[in-house]
């Protein structure tokens, strides 16, 4: 029993001793490969008869890719995996199973599926830039090793595909203008052309087609040269806007022609929009000075009227009619027309008015009538107003009654004035001059009155003679007035003048004491304000 339990347990260390030495044998090829042993089965396989097509690649093209594996081993290679690698996007958009696996590549054949090919299909992005990228043919098998006693060590070998791919260029077109766009009113246009594509465009061209509501001044076709792939080129047209532009969205026709990387002729047609404004004017009137500064009643003043434009868009064909009313009689020119007026600006107008009597101390209206269109004459705008006008209270005269005895040959005779004070001010230091025409002479023709009060009247005599050769009739006379009053200024006079006729008549032969008389018609009634420096000694008599 002893023995045989013995024999038993020494059979079991045999067993176990052997298993340590293959165990031993397995580990010894590992470590003495990791020791650093080449293995002689790498790279044993290489690509032959490459195919892609078509050709050449372009963005956004698929292609397809075959090549045989040619075996220059000395052994046969088994297990063969075969597998697309590479970082770039044609494998990311790649059919998803690019693996192959072979049973075995004999030393010296060919390997591969269907007449000894392998092909796989691709997708080339259509956002691919151009350039050449690279694929990876990366096979791993297993194979006898020179120097080693066993089989089935594994290598692999790794097989570059170099494709180059072309892009495809594209232009798209920007604009903006150098101004705010103005009907008729040429302006610079800014365009620039962007490639947004994936390969240079050369020889681009911008050419401005047929744009409704625009014409081009100058050169309307430009060459901007090469645009490579996510640059820009800068150009600019002169563009004039019709006179009757609408406002709101335009768009600008442009033809685009480029030359890709392939030769090709390529041309787009590229419409940009613009936007065209056409803003509301408002022309408002004003007085901007006068001369005199102060406005008195039966007197005249020269305004400059202001006319202004506050509104945001250009007014054309401006009228201003400035009408008698509420007081104030325009006189001379009082119509005025001014073609165009941009937003902002302004220009002035001389207009001579005078007020008419009445209550002094207020304002009065100067009726203004305004008609204009906006820039595109779409629009026609009329606007009724006034501007206040100021008016100070005055003296005014007027002659009531005339008295004398003109005869021809008449000398030194007194002419009688009766003159009185019609306005609302006080009339001081008053010098009244009389002028005639032949055969008149005054021979004093000054008198003075010291004060004359709202309302009143005084006798104011004069002398004149009469040229014995003159014949009877009516001869115009003129009377004028100067004076001043308590709310003028320290060295203003006034001035007015009345306009009479003077009748002369025949010697009677009945008696000595004939009566003639001169008589007076008030014709016309021009009053004047103005500023005098006077010394009042040698004024009075």
């Amino acid at each position: 029993m002893f023995r045989m339990v013995d024999k038993m347990d020494r059979e079991k260390k045999r067993r176990a001793m052997i298993s340590v030495l293959l165990m031993m044998v397995a580990i010894l090829p590992v470590a003495y490969i990791s020791a650093g042993q080449t293995i002689t089965a790498n790279n044993a396989l290489s690509m032959m008869n490459l195919r892609v097509s078509p050709q050449p690649v372009v963005s956004g093209d698929n292609i397809t890719v075959s090549f045989q594996l040619f075996n220059s081993y000395s052994s046969q290679l088994q297990n063969v995996n075969v597998q697309l690698v590479s970082e770039n996007p044609i494998i990311n958009v790649s059919p998803a199973g690019s693996v192959v696996m072979l049973n075995a590549v004999g030393s010296g054949l060919y390997g591969g599926i269907g007449y000894n090919q392998l092909t796989y299909r691709l997708h080339i992005p259509s956002k691919l830039a151009a350039g050449e990228y690279t694929i990876d043919v990366v096979a791993t098998y297993e194979t006898d090793q020179a120097g080693f006693n066993y089989l089935n060590l594994p290598a692999e070998s790794v097989m570059p595909i170099n494709i180059y791919v072309y892009g495809t260029p594209k232009i798209s077109l920007s604009a903006s203008a150098s101004q705010q766009i103005q009907p008729g009113v040429p302006f610079t246009m800014e365009v620039s052309a962007l490639n947004t594509g994936t390969d240079m465009a050369s020889n681009v061209t911008v050419t401005m087609a047929n744009s409704p509501g625009f014409t081009p001044i100058g050169p309307y076709s430009l060459s901007v040269g090469a645009i490579p792939a996510g640059g820009a080129a800068p150009s600019s047209f002169t563009l004039q806007p019709n006179e009757n532009i609408s406002s709101g969205r335009h768009y600008l026709n442009f033809d685009v022609g480029y030359t890709t990387q392939l030769g090709d002729r390529e041309d787009q047609n590229i419409s940009v929009p613009i936007e065209v404004a056409i803003n509301k004017p408002d022309i408002v009137a004003s007085i901007e000075g006068a001369t005199p500064q102060q406005l008195y009643i039966g007197h005249n003043q020269t305004l400059a009227v202001l006319l202004q434009n506050i509104g945001n868009g250009e007014a054309k064909n401006i009228s201003a009619s400035f009408d008698s009313g509420n007081g104030i009689t325009v006189g001379g020119p009082s119509d005025f027309f001014i073609g165009s007026l941009g937003a902002g600006a302004s220009i002035t107008e001389n207009l001579f008015i005078s007020a008419d009597n009445g209550s002094g101390g207020t304002a009065r209206g100067l009726l203004v009538a305004l008609r204009y269109q906006t820039a595109n004459h779409a629009d026609n705008i009329t606007e009724n107003s006034s501007i206040p006008v100021n008016v100070e209270r005055s003296a005014d005269f007027n002659v009531t009654s005339e008295s004398g005895n003109l005869y021809p040959g008449a000398t030194y005779v007194p002419v009688t004035f009766t003159i009185s004070n019609t306005g609302n001010e006080a009339a001081e230091e008053v010098s009244l001059s009389l002028q005639s025409i032949y055969p008149i002479t005054a021979v004093n023709p000054d008198a003075y009155v010291n004060t004359l009060l709202p309302g009143e009247s005084t006798n104011v005599t004069f002398y004149v003679s009469v040229d014995t050769k003159g014949n009877a009739g009516t001869y115009p006379v003129v009377l004028y007035e100067q004076w001043r009053q308590a709310n003028g200024g320290a060295n203003q006079q006034y001035t007015s003048s009345n306009n009479y006729y003077a009748a002369v008549g025949a010697r009677s032969s009945s008696s000595d004491k004939n009566s003639y008389w001169v008589y007076g018609v008030a014709v016309i009634a021009i009053m004047a304000i103005a500023y005098l420096v006077f010394a009042k000694k040698g004024k009075k008599g």
